[in-house]
């Protein structure tokens, strides 16, 4: 639950799926003011090198 929107990079970039993965969570809830929504994670992308 957060008291906020999610802003791009937690939301649209994936910071928060990519911080999920991480911690081994496979699905998570998020409760913001204007409602909640379930996230399926998925590995993060990767960056060009």
């Amino acid at each position: 639950m957060v008291d906020r929107e999610l802003c791009d990079a937690c939301g649209l970039r994936g910071g928060v799926n990519s911080m999920a993965w991480q911690l081994g969570i496979e699905e998570l809830e998020i409760i913001t003011p204007s409602g909640s929504r379930t996230i399926i994670v998925k590995p993060p992308k990767r960056r060009r090198q």
